[in-house]
């Protein structure tokens, strides 16, 4: 199915049933698109949801009730087709609910709703995870758009509001170490260069990061805003024209991690019959 799009008078959102991924996020005065066009060398996606872990499983697996169960990276609702529930001019809505197949390395009854919505110069989006079975639902959700570059690394910074330094957990092969790194930030703002992203993402903990602007040449390029993420990530390839801003509400495996889904660090455990929403937003400059 093609992408579904979405507008007002400034921009339009073309938004695709497969992932429910955002493809492109345009300005409709000069035609600039701020999601990245993917580059198969580099990153062949634009802004997956990442459902129902975040990062990557130790031996891409979890135990629960005693039976081991396989997961790739960041699960598999970027690579299911979601149901399209409703839409308006500039909003739509759409739908993945468990069945059959997810059930084979997922034993778990879901549904996960993707909301979008443009209001002005800013694309919502919502993510609302029900559990219908009478039995608690584990999972992670995260955000993980890609942000096109219009000018090398180097002539971008990061500003993190309210924060004069950072704290990056390290990876190793996708699953986190026992390394840290204190990143002091000039004026809340952190220097982007290729070199950053040589060891994989930059992966922030539990730092209460809400609000990130990326600056261009010392101008407001966009700002994401998150809503009670616990992490973050932010990732690019060396020599890629892209930056990824990602707000977490789960993370990767730890090399100790125990293996089983109800231990894991950043799962949520959502109860019998209930309903979470997370949001961010996408404000462009």
């Amino acid at each position: 199915m093609e992408a579904i799009v979405i507008g007002n008078e400034k921009f339009k959102a073309e938004i695709s049933p497969n992932g429910a991924e955002l493809q492109q996020l345009t300005r409709l005065t000069d035609g600039k698109n701020y999601i990245w066009t993917p580059i198969e060398m580099f990153w062949n996606r634009r802004s997956p949801n990442l459902f129902p872990i975040v990062g990557r499983l130790k031996n891409n697996q979890y135990l629960y009730n005693g039976v081991t169960y396989k997961l790739d990276q960041h699960g598999f609702a970027r690579n299911s087709y979601f149901e399209l529930i409703s839409q308006k001019s500039n909003g739509v809505i759409l739908k993945l609910k468990s069945n059959s197949s997810s059930m084979i390395n997922y034993p778990f009854d879901f549904s996960l709703t993707m909301q979008f919505s443009l209001v002005g110069n800013v694309l919502n989006i919502i993510a609302l995870i029900n559990n219908p079975s009478s039995q608690i639902l584990p999972f992670s959700y995260g955000g993980h758009p890609a942000f096109a570059l219009n000018y090398p690394m180097d002539n971008y910074t990061v500003r993190v509001a309210e924060k004069k330094e950072i704290t990056r957990r390290f990876l190793n092969e996708g699953i986190r170490i026992d390394r840290l790194k204190v990143i002091p930030l000039y004026k809340n703002e952190l220097e982007l260069n290729d070199s950053l992203f040589v060891d994989d993402a930059i992966v922030l903990e539990n730092q209460n990061i809400h609000k990130v602007d990326l600056i261009e040449k010392g101008r407001p390029y966009l700002t994401l805003l998150s809503d009670g993420n616990p992490y973050y990530g932010i990732w690019s390839k060396p020599g890629a024209p892209f930056l990824c801003l990602e707000p977490w509400w789960g993370i990767a495996d730890s090399q100790d991690t125990s293996g089983e889904i109800l231990e894991k660090e950043g799962i949520n455990k959502l109860a019998s019959q209930s309903e979470v929403r997370f949001n961010y937003s996408i404000e462009m400059h």
